[in-house]
């Protein structure tokens, strides 16, 4: 950082609120990423519910909005396919 935010000779405040809310979003974000790391790629998975369930699969990463795609085969053919992570656990 080369100069703090000022206007004049004044430096720029930030309202007690607003510090409150970036320490929440960093203690949510936090959580976030500690149980994003439940699965590895290449774990094995089973399908718990939904119209694929007791399939078995292989972890392939997590998306943006917290949801896992996942590796299996169907007729002979790789398949992909994103499910909820809830919807998921590990064998």
């Amino acid at each position: 950082m080369a100069r703090f935010v000022r206007f004049g000779h004044d430096f720029a405040t930030i309202p007690e609120c607003v510090i409150g809310s970036i320490m929440d979003n960093e203690s949510s974000t936090i959580e976030k990423y500690i149980n994003a790391s439940k699965f590895k790629k290449g774990d094995k998975l089973a399908i718990t519910s939904g119209p694929l369930k007791d399939v078995n699969v292989c972890f392939e990463h997590y998306t943006a909005d917290e949801r896992v795609v996942v590796l299996f085969s169907m007729l002979n053919q790789k398949q992909k396919t994103t499910i909820e992570k809830s919807q998921v656990v590990k064998i």
